[in-house]
Parts: C-alpha cells; structure tokens; sequence
C-alpha cells in the first residue's frame, strides 16, 4: 500500500522499497504485472502530499505532521460547512413555523420537526434544549389541530428529555420529570394517547438524567428509578445499568462498593433470566474505578482481580471484556490512592505492562496516556515508610522521563503538580532538591502549563528563597482583598481542564517581601492600562 509504506518510511524509503520490489520480484510470477502498484497511481500519492524541504533544501522524509495536518484542515473545513448548512435548515424550519399558524403548516414542514429536535439536541446546551421542548409543544398542538403528518408517541418526547440531559443544566433532572409528567397527563386525559406511555428510552433517560446532575442524592435516585423499571416490566439495557453503575462509583457514600456490586449480580441474574443487559467492559470499568477510589484495606488488590478476571475472559474468547487503558488507569489509580507499601512499584510495574501489551502485543485497547504516567508519579507520592523515599522518587523522575521521551503525550499541568507534589514528599530540603524543583518549574513556564496548581505544588516543595526567586518578579495586584499575581502568558498558555483556575491566570501568591511589593508598585503605577491600590496591610 503506497501511502502506509509513505506514512512509515517517508518518500525516499518509499521509493527506495518500490525499487527492491522491482527487482527482488521474478517477473515469471504469474500474475505479476497485476500485483504491482502501477506507477501512476503510486506517483499520485506521492504528490498529493506536501514536500516539506531542510535547510539544505532536500526533501524531507517524514511527513507525517504535515499530512494529519492537511487532513484535521480539510476536517475542520467540513465540520464547519455542515454546522452551517444545519444552521440554515433550522432558521428555515422556524421562520416558517412562526409564520404560519398552528394546523396550516405543510405536512413536509411537520415531518421536519422531530429531525430538527435532534438536531436541537445535539447542540449539548441550554438554547437547544429550550428550542427542542419549543419544538414539541408546536408538535402537540399540530396533533390536536388535526395535522395527519403528526404522530405523539414516545420519540419527539425521548428526544426532548435527552436534550435536556446533554444540556448539563443543574436543574435537568427535574425537566425531564415535566416531560415524563407531560406525557402520563396526555395518556390520562385523551383516551386515544394510551400509546404515549413511557418506555425504557424514557425512563433511561430519567436515570441518565439523576446520575450525572452531581447532586446529592443523584445515585439513589437513579438507583430508584432502575428498581421501578425491574418492577414494571421496563426491562433496563445494559447502558442503563451501566449508567447508574457510573454514577455509583463516584459519590462518597460509604457502601458505595457495596451497592455497586449488588447491582452487578442483579445484572448478572437478569441477563441470566434473558434480558438484554449483559454485562460489558464498562460495567466491570465502572467497579474498578469505584475500588479505586475507595479508602477501604485491599481496595488496590481488589481493582488488580477485577483486572485480572477481564484478562481471562478475554483470553477465553470473549472480547467483548478484554481490558481497556481506562481499566489499567483505574486500577493504578487504586495504589496511588491507598496506603500500602511499594505501592510506587507496583503502579510502575502495571504501567509497564501496558506498555509491553501495547508495543510488543500490539494491543492498542490498552495504549497508556498521560493520566496513567500522572498516577504513577501520585503513587510515589508520600510513602509509608520512610526507607522507600528515594526508591519513590527514582521512579516518579523515571516516570516523568519516560512520557517526555514517549509517542504517548507530553507532561500536562497535572503531571507537573504531581511531581512537585513528589519532591515535596520524598525529598528533604537542601541544595538538591531546591534544584530538581527549580529544573521542573522551568521546564512547565517553557511548555506553557504553569496553573494554580502547578503554583500550590511549588510553594509545597520549593524553599522560601526559591519561591521568591521565580515567582518574585510576576507583577502583583489586589484582588478582592487577596494578593494575586498575573503570570505571564507563555507560562499558561497550554493550560486546559483545570476548574479552578482564572482566566486572566491570577494565582494566588505568598513570601514575597515588603521591598518586593515596593518595587512591584513601582512598576505598576508606570503602566497605564492598570491601576492599583496599595493598601497598609497589603504591604504588611
């Protein structure tokens, strides 16, 4: 294949192979002028692609970035001329909704409506969902208006309630119940809607909706919801179990562990029985994250048996449950979470696993990432004994070395704060330490990482002289009554995902002395576009 041996070798091993090809293959092979490439086809795809020339000005032979970029290009391009074309066919949908009144719009007109509430609903906000449920109450008026295109069955009202699950509003929970209110009110009052009973779609969007509001009691109400499901003959699906497994493995309860596997032998039993919910690989995923962010003694020789069950089953023939990098993440998870001894090596041992599964057996189900490097460098964070310090250490830096110099990412901000968080823990203060945390704040502010936690770590792990000596010279302002400085934005430029941290990169900043904030405010008041009040106790 011309463009795989292009995507290995580059254009000069591409030739360079098609030659030996030529005259390493006997030409009384029967068939062979068939089996060859012809030459123009193979010269095509070496000039769709981009010649990218050195300074010595020869071509160059990995094209690799130049080509995932002209095709993410050409992606994004028609990303983009869809979302308008979609964009269009939905303003045309409701100028003519508005302008016609209800029971004189065109049939063909009506037929678009439910792909227009999908459509809505993929938008994934609220505006999309109010125009959805906007939708659907011009959909039920068209019905009773005597539209023959309209039919009120359980579809345009599943899709509104997904609508306002993709929204992610704190409130979604409770607007589903309206819908699902809506309907049971319509099938009550007209005799002839008896088909608009909710069905499993319904009530597995009301138990999507519970689990990821965040709320509270969201476990245990989804949890209610699957049992009246069980009791009412809506047999749940395996999506719906799993969902509520999902959302069971992140709330603090204590006898979360203990639900989550009750529910697993409830699935188990049913599926036995003949209900369509067997359980698959993100059922068994969401129990190991649940053991791996459990306090409970064992929790990480729990996670590795979960682990080590997907393994046989896998190599039994059912593929369905071979492991995936999320369950390896888990279950590394697990030990950096718990308080037993070499739990650093033991990380670093599975982290080496995937890596011989995903480079020697090919298995890319379990290709690591940076989040498992980032919780292999947490797992040598704080020992139990004090003798496994320095062998926690060897492996975090060892760690660290291995995902720069890794095709599986780079250091985040997250993997930075991990590692500060290990110097910090492991090494004691003094002129060494001093330098491996001055050496890692320096190469995060050159990546462009540097975030409010990055800044919380080294305050942990830096000496007082040393905080002072990187961050002394960021300009500081007055925030609200807290000292803020505003980091400069090479440092935070890369920084992605992180809740916590200001927009404009304001972090809080500490043991700066009073000549330092004196020379701060010197080179404040020369600048125009800020003003700043400099108070007697902020200089204190």
């Amino acid at each position: 294949e011309p463009k795989s041996i292009m995507r290995l070798t580059g254009i000069r091993g591409a030739k360079t192979i098609l030659t030996t090809c030529l005259l390493i293959i006997p030409k009384s092979l029967h068939g062979f002028q068939n089996a060859l490439p012809c030459r123009s086809t193979f010269s095509t795809h070496l000039c769709q692609a981009p010649i990218r020339k050195n300074d010595g000005g020869t071509t160059s032979g990995k094209l690799n970035s130049n080509i995932r970029s002209q095709k993410s290009k050409a992606r994004r391009k028609r990303i983009e001329e869809s979302i308008e074309q979609e964009r269009a066919w939905l303003n045309f949908v409701n100028r003519n909704l508005e302008a016609n009144a209800v029971g004189e719009i065109d049939p063909s007109l009506t037929r678009q409506m439910i792909p227009a509430m999908r459509s809505w609903a993929r938008r994934k906000s609220l505006v999309g969902a109010k125009n959805a449920a906007s939708l659907l109450d011009r959909y039920i008026k068209e019905y009773f208006a005597g539209n023959k295109a309209t039919v009120l069955d359980p579809l345009p009202f599943n899709i509104v309630m997904d609508s306002w699950v993709k929204s992610g509003e704190d409130d979604a929970p409770q607007r589903v119940e309206d819908v699902l209110r809506l309907m049971q009110d319509l099938r009550r009052d007209h005799a002839g809607l008896s088909h608009t009973r909710p069905d499993v779609v319904s009530m597995s969007t009301l138990v999507a909706a519970w689990a990821k509001s965040g709320a509270r009691n969201s476990a245990s109400r989804a949890e209610g919801i699957l049992s009246y499901m069980e009791e009412h003959g809506l047999s749940p699906n395996t999506i719906t179990y799993n969902t509520v497994l999902h959302a069971l493995a992140f709330i603090r309860e204590e006898d979360r562990i203990a639900r989550a596997e009750s529910l697993l032998e409830r699935m188990k039993k049913r599926y036995e029985s003949g209900h369509d919910c067997r359980p698959d690989i993100f059922t068994y995923q969401s129990l190991i994250t649940a053991w791996s962010r459990s306090r409970l003694e064992g929790a990480p020789q729990k996670a590795e048996e979960l682990l080590s069950f997907l393994d046989e089953q896998k190599k039994a023939g059912h593929d369905y449950l071979a492991p995936n990098s999320h369950c390896f993440a888990a279950s590394i998870h697990a030990w950096a979470n718990s308080n037993e001894e070499q739990k650093a090596r033991k990380a670093y041992s599975m982290l080496q696993t995937m890596r011989k599964l995903h480079e020697v057996d090919h298995n890319y189900r379990v290709r690591p990432n940076p989040i498992v490097f980032t919780s292999v460098i947490n797992a040598c964070a704080s020992p139990v004994n004090d003798n496994e310090k320095e062998d926690a250490f060897q492996i975090a830096q060892l760690t660290m070395e291995e995902l720069r110099h890794s095709s599986y990412g780079r250091p985040n901000f997250v993997t930075f704060a991990a590692f500060l968080n290990v110097c910090a823990t492991t090494l004691p203060m003094g002129e060494r330490r001093d330098t491996i945390v001055r050496q890692t704040f320096l190469d995060c502010c050159r990546v462009g990482h540097v975030s409010s936690l990055v800044v919380e770590k080294l305050e942990e792990a830096a000496s007082p002289v040393l905080y002072q000596e990187l961050l002394g010279g960021s300009p500081e302002i007055d925030f609200d009554g807290t000292r803020m400085m505003t980091l400069p934005a090479t440092w935070t430029c890369n920084v992605r995902g992180e809740k916590r941290i200001k927009r404009k990169s304001r972090i809080v900043a500490k043991h700066l002395s009073t000549e330092t904030l004196s020379r701060l405010k010197k080179e404040k008041e020369e600048q125009d576009d800020l003003v700043v009040t400099w108070t007697e106790s902020s200089l204190k």
